[in-house]
């Protein structure tokens, strides 16, 4: 995984965060890793508002991002310690320091049903960031996520142990 992700969300990630796609505007604060300084992002159902926080009530003007600037969601590992991870979802920007942290939860069911709604609601691809940095994208969302038809639910499976996530997808290993 690029380093401006583990940056970015590696200060929420003894806690959990869920932004709701259902809910716009979601708002969410986090790290700048290119900068070092805070983020407040505004996220709407067409959009992306980005101010870079310079010091405490001063802010760059803002910057709006249509959602089409954005690649899609990406599923990622955050590790805080040998035996502890979680999955974060991230909006993918095409430039990688625009990435904006959606969810960071240990539920692995909840990452899944997390990842494929952000995808839907943004209509954009799902991806999987594995440890070397290689992006892998999902190319069938519904099949993958179990929300196809009923025998598509047996397509996948998610396990994840102190070292490493495996996931299954109908016959293939994908290791984060």
């Amino acid at each position: 995984m690029p380093n401006f992700m583990k940056e970015n969300i590696t200060q929420q990630a003894s806690e959990e965060i869920r932004l709701d796609p259902r809910a716009f505007p979601q708002r969410i604060k986090y790290n700048c890793a290119e900068t070092g300084n805070m983020r407040y992002c505004v996220l709407h159902a067409d959009k992306v508002i980005l101010y870079c926080i310079l010091a405490p009530n001063v802010s760059t003007l803002p910057k709006v991002f249509p959602i089409r600037d954005f690649k899609g969601v990406v599923a990622h590992i955050i590790s805080q310690g040998a035996s502890d991870k979680s999955i974060a979802l991230s909006l993918l920007h095409k430039d990688l320091v625009l990435s904006i942290p959606l969810f960071i939860s240990k539920n692995l069911k909840s990452a899944l049903l997390n990842w494929h709604l952000w995808a839907n609601i943004y209509d954009v691809p799902m991806y999987l960031f594995q440890d070397l940095g290689k992006l892998v994208l999902i190319s069938d969302k519904d099949s993958f996520c179990g929300l196809g038809s009923s025998s598509a639910v047996s397509l996948f499976s998610l396990r994840m142990s102190s070292k490493v996530i495996d996931l299954h997808l109908g016959g293939k290993r994908v290791i984060l």
